[in-house]
């Protein structure tokens, strides 16, 4: 038994070729093996039992630890049993991607499903208006220490803390914004909490237009004040008798975090009251990059960004030296073994798989005329047009009758 890390990767011959056909562009897919010299040899002995010969412990690189354990190439395949779950949620027209989040929530978690990685970009914006990229964070789960950790970075990075942040209603970014940017004003996205009105309501509710036109003005209105907000919002909720609406009571609770009439001393030029650059920004990262790319790859093309500066690479270099001083630490690399699909296959298709198959000739059948071409309906047309028509004995004219009918008769 040796490590996954051992010897190298094999070379192919990439010499000039003679033939001129084109060639096709292959994946360049980077190797993790160093020539690592740990392994473990047994033998066999006379009485049947087995007998450790060679064991070398250390290893020539760094070790992972438990939390990033779950980003090894090995353990980034779907298990049998959330193979088994897609497969029966299939049965019952279930897609991939809620059966995805169906599973995440049976085991406690999306964690707990495989390797998955969320990016946590920092979108500002400038003198000029426009978005701007300060940062960006992969993080393994979103929760609360995560997002401390992703917070915690991006201070030290930019050396200060923004005046005012927008996000959506993550709890876990709430309680983290709280503890990291002690000083920053928090704000919640509105496009996100009025979107969700309609599902708060009832049905009659949210088709009423007129209500929905209300809510909106006071909502929406840049000019309110706070105290102005309080006595509009409770007219409208007591117009339409929604004075036991859970949802909207906590929204009225927390409006201090999403109205624009308790943000007043905060200067926004009313840039900052939604996510939408965010989101902008988001759609950017999925346009130039895709749910198959490995964390390698992600970090080669941001690294094509810098376009060989050297002044912009040093900072990235001595990040990643504090890293592997940080990260080498005794411990085993596990593995995992490779589970096929054949169980899982065979429950969908309602049979085993047989131990041979047996692939009989074909039927004799008939031939005659398979050599014929059929013709389109533009031939057969063509073909009916320049046959002959029949003509008139009496008139001699082709127009459709004979000389019993013929008018001239």
């Amino acid at each position: 038994m040796v490590c996954s890390r051992e010897g190298f990767k094999e070379t192919k011959n990439t010499g000039p070729s003679v033939s001129d056909a084109p060639t096709k562009a292959r994946r360049r897919r980077p190797s993790t093996r160093v020539g690592c010299m740990a392994r473990i040899v047994f033998k066999r002995d006379s009485a049947g039992m087995y007998v450790v010969m060679t064991f070398e412990e250390e290893h020539t690189h760094c070790l992972y630890e438990e939390s990033y354990k779950p980003f090894l190439k090995v353990n980034r395949k779907l298990d049998v049993g959330h193979q088994q779950f897609i497969t029966n949620c299939s049965k019952v027209n279930v897609g991939a991607s809620k059966s995805f989040d169906i599973y995440a929530e049976m085991v406690g978690g999306v964690e707990n499903v495989g390797c998955t990685v969320s990016c946590v970009p920092f979108t500002g914006v400038d003198n000029h208006k426009k978005c701007m990229t300060f940062a960006a964070a992969l993080i393994a789960r979103e929760d609360v220490d995560l997002y401390c950790w992703a917070l915690r970075n991006f201070k030290s990075a930019m050396g200060s803390t923004p005046r005012i942040t927008v996000t959506d209603q993550d709890p876990a970014m709430k309680v983290a914004i709280a503890k990291e940017f002690p000083e920053t004003r928090h704000r919640y996205c509105m496009w996100h909490i009025m979107t969700k009105v309609s599902d708060k309501v009832s049905p009659e509710m949210a088709r009423n237009e007129e209500f929905r036109r209300e809510l909106n003005g006071v909502v929406w209105n840049d000019s309110a004040t706070s105290e102005n907000f309080e006595v509009a919002w409770k007219g409208v909720i007591e117009k339409y008798g929604l004075q036991e609406n859970a949802w909207l009571k906590r929204m009225y609770d927390e409006h201090a975090t999403w109205v624009p009439a308790c943000f007043e001393d905060v200067f926004m030029g009313g840039l900052l009251r939604t996510t939408s650059r965010s989101e902008a920004e988001n759609r950017i990262f999925r346009t130039n990059t895709n749910k198959h790319m490995c964390l390698s790859e992600f970090f080669i093309r941001c690294l094509g960004l810098a376009q060989g500066d050297s002044s912009k690479l040093e900072p990235i270099r001595k990040t990643l030296e504090e890293f592997e001083a940080t990260w080498c630490e005794s411990g085993v690399e596990r593995g995992g073994t490779d589970k096929g699909k054949r169980v899982i296959m065979e429950s969908y298709c309602g049979a085993p798989q047989p131990k041979a198959v047996n692939v009989h000739p074909p039927p004799v059948s008939s031939n005659k005329g398979s050599g014929k071409r059929i013709r389109t309906a533009k031939e057969i047309a063509m073909k009916e047009q320049s046959k002959k028509k029949r003509t008139c004995k009496t008139c001699g004219l082709a127009t459709g009758h004979n000389s019993r009918s013929c008018p001239q008769k």
